[in-house]
């Protein structure tokens, strides 16, 4: 969408007690893994002359591959917004959440690890609508349910990453009202 920021963090960036709460649209980019931005009127050769729903990988500014760390967060860490994309972080040792969204219209979480969270859940879904994106979401070091999905419709799909839990549910669906919660390629252990 054209109203939307896209805020890149260079490589090896380390954040402490910084909670990010998103806005709607908005694009949060840690380098250290490739970003593909949406382009109108890409030009693509195989499919026709202007490809309206292209992508182009967002050039590195650094070309370090450690991704930036959000770490000893108070509270939860990351707060999704609708139609926002978080991607290329570690989130290390938070008190609340490591990624949470309530109310939240659609979204994507890609290429993000987080571990050790001391009073929350790894992944934290509640009373969500629209489609969701998770790729390459790796979660470990939970002291709750690691991955909750509570009420709403939404439709969740998950494209790889790991669910590793050792308190509580590795995944955790309770009342949803329509949706679909799609676990395809996870890799969970409890």
């Amino acid at each position: 969408p054209r109203d939307a920021d896209i805020i890149f963090v260079h490589s090896g960036s380390v954040y402490t007690n910084l909670p990010v709460v998103m806005e709607q649209n908005q694009q949060i980019l840690g380098e250290g893994v490739i970003h593909p931005i949406a382009v109108a009127n890409l030009p693509n050769a195989r499919a026709r002359p202007f490809d309206p729903l292209g992508t182009i990988p967002l050039p590195t500014a650094t070309g370090g591959t450690v991704l930036p760390i959000l770490q000893n967060t108070l509270g939860d860490a990351v707060t999704l917004a609708d139609g926002s994309t978080f991607a290329g972080f570690n989130i290390n040792t938070t008190t609340g959440n490591g990624i949470v969204a309530n109310g939240v219209n659609g979204s994507t979480v890609r290429d993000v690890t987080i571990s050790g969270v001391t009073a929350g859940n790894g992944l934290n879904f509640t009373n969500n609508t629209g489609t969701f994106r998770i790729e390459n979401l790796n979660i470990s070091g939970v002291t709750d349910d690691t991955t909750v999905f509570d009420g709403g419709s939404s439709t969740v799909n998950w494209f790889g990453g790991t669910i590793n839990s050792t308190v509580g549910h590795s995944v955790l669906i309770q009342d949803q009202s329509g949706g679909v919660i799609n676990l395809a390629d996870d890799n969970g252990t409890n």
